[in-house]
């Protein structure tokens, strides 16, 4: 007795290869969950933020050996310090100094 083997027709093959290559491809550059930095490099970025907003690639370097992390991670860090404190300051002057003029201007 002879068997037959059915082949499925060749898209339907050809969609699957497609999806396992994509799948493969996805699950090769998953990211690394984010780290969020240790108190202790906190306290040194906190520190080297204190007397520089814009560390030179040396620093960046430097802190990222003595710290444990990249050095693009050490900018990302800096970045994003220096975007807090510009919100930071914004909020302020929206909702903190800005009912001061408003009353002060009712004085005049």
């Amino acid at each position: 007795m002879k068997s037959h083997c059915v082949l499925p027709p060749l898209s339907d093959i050809l969609y699957n290869r497609h999806r396992l290559e994509v799948s493969n491809l996805v699950s090769d550059q998953v990211k690394a969950k984010r780290k969020r930095a240790s108190p202790s490099q906190l306290l040194v970025l906190n520190r080297v933020f204190q007397t520089t907003f814009f560390p030179s690639t040396e620093l960046r370097i430097q802190l990222g050996k003595q710290l444990g992390m990249s050095p693009r991670t050490v900018q990302i860090w800096f970045q994003n310090k220096r975007q807090s404190m510009r919100s930071q300051t914004r909020y302020c002057h929206k909702h903190v100094l800005a009912p001061i003029y408003t009353i002060s201007s009712f004085d005049s």
